[in-house]
């Protein structure tokens, strides 16, 4: 069952959010509406089709945000997936492209920094496992050119 929620795990090198998730419900507005900028309260209030819920994100790649209407059903397994307490198996369920900066070796997420992204969204977590963070990109870039210093010891 789908509910309102705002997530944002924590990254576990420097607590700072790794992703920001936030499901909306229909006819509600989101967690710190009265923060946005006067600009964007209008992009969301025109959504297409009142009635369904809303996904908000900041992604793990580049930090940009964004959001669109999702039916009750999405709605629903999003919200199941990201009960606490997060873990990476259960994350992956919602189905999001980074797995919210969940690095696949260490189950814990990092934030955007800590990923060491490069321009084609490949990067590396603290302790070198590399994951694609932005799947839209071409995976023909030389990855190892960009390969970053990486933590040795834990």
């Amino acid at each position: 069952m789908a509910k309102p929620m705002v997530v944002t795990p924590p990254c576990a090198a420097c607590g700072t959010a790794a992703a920001h998730i936030e499901l909306v419900a229909p006819g509600h507005l989101p967690a710190g509406w009265d923060q946005w900028a006067g600009t964007t309260h209008g992009s969301f209030l025109r959504r297409p089709e009142p009635g369904r819920w809303y996904l908000l994100r900041q992604d793990t790649a580049a930090g940009t945000s964004y959001g669109g209407p999702i039916d009750a059903s999405l709605a629903g397994r999003i919200a199941w997936a990201l009960r606490p307490p997060l873990r990476l198996a259960q994350v992956r369920t919602a189905r999001f492209d980074d797995d919210l900066g969940f690095c696949p070796d260490c189950e814990v997420p990092y934030c955007h920094q800590h990923w060491h992204p490069s321009d084609t969204g490949y990067g590396y977590c603290p302790y070198g496992h590399g994951k694609d963070l932005d799947p839209r990109w071409s995976p023909l870039a030389d990855l190892h050119q960009m390969h970053p210093t990486v933590i040795t010891s834990v």
